[in-house]
């Protein structure tokens, strides 16, 4: 079907949602002929990915890059289950993948299991 929505990996279609807006139309856009050829930010170490645990390895990715230690992303993917209330279901959206970041930050590695529980 043509309008049918699909899984792709672990990252589940996102809904329409009134308060999302196109950073673009509201601030404007930058004009990338002015941004050098050889300008990066930084490339993410890529880790293996199993299945179902894409968003969270791809925002602990760009995380990393920020934070310059590597971040653990089971505890990324398991806070971001609980965000979306649905821990039993397979795969994950963007929103609650990125809402860890915004509200809970991130574990260091050397850190996950060692830290306070966050839910009951």
């Amino acid at each position: 079907m043509e309008n049918e929505i699909k899984k792709i990996g672990g990252l589940l279609p996102e809904k329409k949602d009134k308060r999302d807006f196109s950073f673009g139309k509201v601030f404007g856009k930058i004009d990338l002929t002015e941004i050098p050829n050889d300008f990066i930010i930084g490339e993410p170490k890529v880790k293996p990915n199993p299945n179902d645990f894409c968003t969270a390895f791809t925002t602990i990715g760009a995380s990393e890059l920020q934070e310059e230690v590597e971040l653990n992303p089971f505890w990324q993917f398991a806070v971001s289950k609980m965000i979306s209330g649905n821990p039993e279901e397979w795969g994950q959206q963007l929103h609650p993948a990125l809402k860890v970041h915004t509200k809970y930050g991130a574990i260091e590695e050397l850190l996950a299991g060692k830290g306070p529980k966050l839910f009951n």
